[in-house]
């Protein structure tokens, strides 16, 4: 029995990637509700074919998400189905990024021993004048680009996926209002998505609710929106995120 059995968590990932997260949840006895707040969608992926194309002129390519590593294998694997050329080395921001490379087969090199953008170049050795391949987001970071070229490497940034807005079925609408003990936001978009959809009403229903943060890029824009970060672990992981979760409702009382 752990503290968070029977609590019922929000859960506000892309349908295509709650499933990790309610797992781990429903390990330790939670009730996940899914409430997609973001969706995931291609961009064209002429730039990315573009880069892909002359790929043997770049030193490194740096993730900063599974999603950025998915879109990008899945071209590679059109335009270079032999793989990276031997003199392209892998960084990934993250442990769960650098997963995802691996599992793409491509194993990451480079991984900081803080998941941030910013500490990306540190781990990656001497960048001055080297050829950087950035896929990202339309609405990703800029930390991790600025602090690349910031330590002198020339960065080429792509676009490979688009983060839009996703709207939530009745059910979830209906336990949400019901109410929850906790609330879990994994990026940015999906708290600020989510404040769009309930408007007026998102502080209200989530009033009594714990809320919890991957990262502290999505606690920053959490608190932008006027909530109170409840729970954000130290390891920017799933994982982590579920342990410091049970770690706090562990010194909260059932009601």
């Amino acid at each position: 029995m752990t503290a968070l059995a029977g609590r019922t968590v929000l859960v506000t990932r892309p349908r295509e990637q709650a499933w990790s997260l309610c797992d781990a949840l429903r390990e330790r006895g939670a009730c996940p509700i899914e409430f997609p707040t973001v969706a995931i969608r291609p961009a064209p992926s002429g730039p990315l074919d573009g880069a892909l194309g002359v790929l043997d002129r770049f030193a490194w390519v740096v993730f900063t998400s599974a999603n950025g590593v998915r879109f990008f294998a899945d071209r590679l694997a059109v335009i270079q189905p032999r793989g990276l050329p031997g003199g392209v080395r892998v960084a990934a921001v993250g442990a769960a990024t650098a997963r995802a490379a691996a599992d793409r087969g491509l194993p990451a090199h480079a991984v900081p021993e803080e998941f941030t953008g910013a500490a990306i170049p540190a781990a990656m050795g001497d960048l001055a004048g080297c050829a950087v391949l950035l896929p990202r987001a339309d609405i990703g970071r800029e930390e991790t680009a600025a602090a690349l070229r910031a330590a002198g490497a020339v960065v080429t940034e792509v676009t490979t996926y688009h983060t839009v807005p996703e709207a939530p079925d009745a059910p979830a609408y209906r336990a949400l209002e019901a109410g929850v003990d906790a609330a879990t936001f994994t990026s940015p978009s999906a708290i600020r998505n989510l404040a769009a959809l309930l408007g007026n009403d998102a502080r209200r229903v989530l009033r009594h609710s714990i809320i919890a943060c991957l990262g502290g890029t999505t606690a920053a824009a959490t608190r932008a929106l006027g909530f109170t970060v409840h729970v954000q672990p130290r390891t920017a992981t799933v994982e982590a995120l579920v342990e410091a979760l049970d770690a706090h409702f562990a010194k909260v009382p059932v009601p």
